[in-house]
């Protein structure tokens, strides 16, 4: 991870460089801590899963992360690894590419069906649909400046700035934690959720807060009665 190059953009999603991540990431933070913002932001995917109940499912960050430790966070989250010269016209292909393998190392999760908006929403009105071998997604938004306040461990909080691909998901198998960056699961079922249960609440990541006051009322309307069913 270490030897790692990421990607990295200015306020609109226009390409920068290339950095090495264990280089970048420190100079950002330097520059939040200089400057109250960092100067430029690096690629990331966000996955927010629910069972095909309506039950959101989080993971509690391991204690051993540096930044936002113990804290429970989105289903997925990670950065997008340079791995090609930068093209804004495969982007979209990259954001993809690195969501699939960061379900994988992630959650364990390896079968995955993507499928625009519209799509998307017809197949889970479908209720023959078993979600326990696969996961089914679609990405909800771009935010190429996405403000991501990060709680450090013994240190100073600051503002990294994501060029971000969000996405949302259906999925019933078990996660499968192989690369330690989560311990455990929890699921919390929508009808049980408002925007105060998550509104300064210590217990949960800044992303996670700001996810759900926008994006709750879109997954209430997808599941009015399953989550009761």
């Amino acid at each position: 991870m270490l030897d790692e190059k990421l990607y990295v953009t200015d306020s609109h999603g226009a390409f920068i460089s290339v950095e090495k991540r264990k280089e970048i990431l420190p100079k950002l933070r330097e520059c939040s801590y200089l400057h109250g913002d960092a100067g430029s932001a690096v690629m990331c995917v966000y996955l927010l899963l629910l069972t095909s109940k309506g039950e959101l499912r989080l993971v509690q960050r391991s204690g051993d992360k540096k930044e936002n430790p113990d804290l429970l966070d989105k289903s997925v989250g990670g950065h997008v690894s340079a791995v090609c010269p930068f093209d804004q016209k495969y982007m979209q292909q990259i954001f993809d590419m690195t969501l699939r393998r960061e379900c994988a190392e992630e959650i364990g999760l390896d079968e995955i069906l993507m499928l625009k908006d519209n799509d998307f929403v017809e197949f889970i009105k479908n209720k023959e649909h078993c979600y326990e071998q696969y996961a089914l997604i679609t990405q909800l938004e771009h935010d190429p400046w996405y403000a991501s306040l990060r709680t450090v461990k013994n240190g100073k909080a600051w503002i990294k700035r994501h060029n971000v691909a969000i996405y949302m998901g259906v999925f019933d198998g078990e996660f499968e934690f192989r690369d330690a960056e989560a311990l455990v699961e929890k699921s919390i079922d929508l009808n049980d959720i408002d925007l105060s249960t998550f509104e300064n609440n210590e217990l949960y990541t800044k992303d996670l807060q700001q996810l759900i006051k926008k994006y709750l009322p879109r997954f209430k309307s997808l599941w009015p009665i399953k989550s009761k069913s």
